[in-house]
């Protein structure tokens, strides 16, 4: 439903000079842009560039920076979006506020200035060596010859507990702050908004943000610590087992909490602590996978593995687990309808049960990590030192 208000308000200029259609149209090719070139820059460039310059040794520690960086990215969107959207709320044109527009544009020029500079200042690792004896159409083939995944038979097993594990975190995370705007966390919300602020609405967005925000910031030191004591010593399924066990308590943490119908102080504790739990987990996880797979992969072959890891990170996770998510909201959610000038929008807003059938998904992912401490145990791997 969040989705919806930010939508509606960031496209009312297009519509009234585009039409409906057209701004559809107008969003949908953006977004597609904005996508490929963000895959291409990070999903692809950015990681392959991560294990080139990085050892097995060194990878906890890089893979705990890449870890926080959602975190940073949490506060950066709570705390400087929302002053930017509160900065241009009376900048209006031809009847339209152009708040949202002038936040695309100004993060739009940020990320611009932050890939220029970053391109001066990265250097490529000295032992990378250039491959130019394939066509470009072998290159994208090659990475799905089963025979690799048959020599390495590790590879497999991380690219399913990515699948299992962000089905599930799908299913709950890109809805979790409409659970704090508009779902059954909502009295805390205002409560919090009214006892700082004095209101219970101009602010929520950024009280929302900030309640996920600082449940994942507590979790930052143990994130670090992992990956010292753990990753570096490539000791990867102990970090797995406790972490998807940490998270599995966050979200029962989650959803007992929404059950019992705590309210305001008690409602913020149990809120925090699961959020805590949650994102120590989710932390832990991203961290030990990322740092895994990458000592995985082919050493002439990483961007290409990159898009395979995508495959199972991103594209059937994002498609599952958010078709999943959304039939919970509806058939489980809690009906809310939302007021605009051009009239009301009725729809769904996440209720507790939506952490408690994620509960169950996420509990699939100690399958094929026991499955691979089992292969472990059976064929030692060896790992690429670069």
């Amino acid at each position: 439903m969040g989705g919806i208000h930010d939508y509606i308000r960031s496209t009312q200029f297009s519509v009234g000079t585009l039409g409906v259609t057209g701004a559809a149209i107008l969003v949908v090719v953006a977004d597609a842009v904005m996508s490929f070139f963000g895959s291409t820059g990070n999903d692809s460039a950015f990681n392959a560039w991560t294990t080139d310059i990085s050892t097995p040794s060194n990878r906890g520690n890089i893979g705990s920076a890449l870890a926080i960086q959602p975190v940073i990215a949490t506060i950066l969107g709570t705390v400087v979006f929302g002053a930017i959207l509160g900065m241009f709320e009376n900048l209006i044109v031809a009847g339209q506020s152009l708040d949202y527009f002038m936040l695309f544009l100004i993060v739009g020029i940020v990320v611009i200035i932050i890939g220029v500079v970053s391109f001066f200042l990265s250097k490529e690792s000295p032992t990378l060596i250039p491959s130019r004896d394939e066509k470009i159409s072998k290159q994208l083939a090659k990475p799905f010859n089963f025979k690799l995944m048959k020599n390495n038979r590790l590879l497999p097993y991380v690219l399913l507990i990515f699948a299992i594990f962000f089905i599930f975190f799908n299913i709950y995370f890109s809805h979790i702050l409409n659970y704090f705007l508009y779902g059954s966390a909502k009295e805390v919300t205002e409560w919090l908004s009214t006892s700082i602020f004095g209101n219970s609405s101009s602010n929520s967005e950024l009280v929302a943000g900030a309640l996920f925000a600082v449940g994942l910031c507590l979790g930052i030191p143990f994130v670090i610590m992992s990956g010292r004591l753990f990753l570096n010593k490539l000791k990867f399924t102990p970090v797995l087992f406790i972490s998807v066990g940490l998270n599995a308590i966050g979200l029962l943490i989650m959803f007992f909490g929404g059950l019992v119908g705590l309210k305001e102080g008690a409602a913020l504790a149990y809120i925090l602590i699961g959020i805590f739990f949650i994102g120590v987990g989710y932390m832990a996880i991203y961290q030990a996978l990322m740092v895994w797979i990458k000592s995985l992969y082919p050493e002439n072959m990483r961007s290409q593995f990159e898009g395979v890891r995508m495959i199972f990170n991103v594209c059937i996770p994002m498609f599952l687990g958010s078709l999943i998510g959304n039939v919970i909201v509806e058939h489980m959610g809690i009906e809310i309808t939302l007021s605009y000038p051009s009239g009301n929008v009725t729809g769904w807003a996440p209720s507790y049960w939506i952490f408690f059938i994620a509960f169950f998904v996420e509990i699939l992912t100690f399958i094929p990590v026991i499955l691979a401490e089992k292969e472990i145990k059976k064929n030692p791997p060896i790992y690429q030192e670069d």
